[in-house]
């Protein structure tokens, strides 16, 4: 199938498909969560630096897509959660023969509380009840797991999440979805990263372990070995993450 303009809108098929695997590493598995605007869609395309010859797909629910518009990144506009699920199916029966690299899911907040919930409620929020909210919270965990298996095949998946503020005498930064399924997700992926602002409030910093009453720590579990991965990396690249993880083997 030939994309126009790197975009697909009701595509069913990757037709054509170039076959991509890399039998040397599995694909990255990875949250990225943070303030709107700290970058965290175009730090999960920059992954291209380090992959040049693979091509990323953005899942684009949270219309942030004009921040990589100047990448060769190709996206995708799913209007409804059966849409994106189709999308994942799809990818998931490709394995290694899908035409592309990364997948970019972005955002997990706007796919649970703009796709799911509505789906779950049938529409209606006014009915959704505490079985709803637990029935949304499967689903969004088995989507995230189901992402996570194309890692066997070589292919990265990376989620962005939006951030929520918790005052208790502190300020204390989570990833802005029920607790449930944040903690859920958080210990399953293999990787999360906070995106925010350096002090200067001009330069950008990841961080891999909790800043101290900054983020959620007990829920953050990072690499294997904290022996080569800084626990926060300055003006960060996916680059600069690969690059450290390989080092860390």
């Amino acid at each position: 199938m030939a994309l126009a303009n790197r975009t697909v809108v009701g595509a069913t098929s990757f037709a054509g498909a170039r076959h991509i695997r890399d039998d040397t590493a599995k694909g990255l598995n990875m949250v990225i969560f943070g303030p709107p605007g700290c970058g965290k869609t175009t730090l999960a395309a920059s992954i291209k630096e380090a992959q040049p010859d693979g091509q990323i797909l953005l899942f684009d629910t949270d219309l942030g897509r004009e921040s990589v518009e100047d990448l060769d990144v190709e996206y995708l506009l799913p209007t409804s959660w059966d849409e994106l699920r189709s999308y994942l199916d799809l990818a998931i029966s490709l394995r290694e023969d899908s035409p592309y690299k990364t997948y970019i899911f972005d955002s997990l907040s706007s796919i649970y509380y703009e796709h799911l919930v509505p789906k779950v409620a049938g529409g209606e929020l006014k009915r959704f009840e505490l079985q709803h909210y637990l029935e949304a919270q499967r689903i969004l965990a088995k989507f995230v797991r189901d992402a996570k298996s194309l890692r066997e095949y070589g292919i990265n998946t990376i989620f962005t999440a939006h951030q929520k503020e918790i005052t208790d005498g502190t300020i204390n930064v989570r990833l802005a979805l029920p607790e449930g399924i944040r903690n859920e997700i958080l210990l399953c992926v293999n990787h999360v990263g906070y995106l925010g602002r350096g002090k200067d409030n001009k330069t950008r910093e990841l961080w891999f372990e909790p800043p101290t009453k900054r983020h959620e720590g007990p829920k953050i579990r990072q690499t294997r070995s904290k022996g080569t991965v800084p626990s926060v990396m300055p003006d960060p690249t996916m680059k600069k993450f690969l690059e450290a993880l390989k080092k860390e083997k």
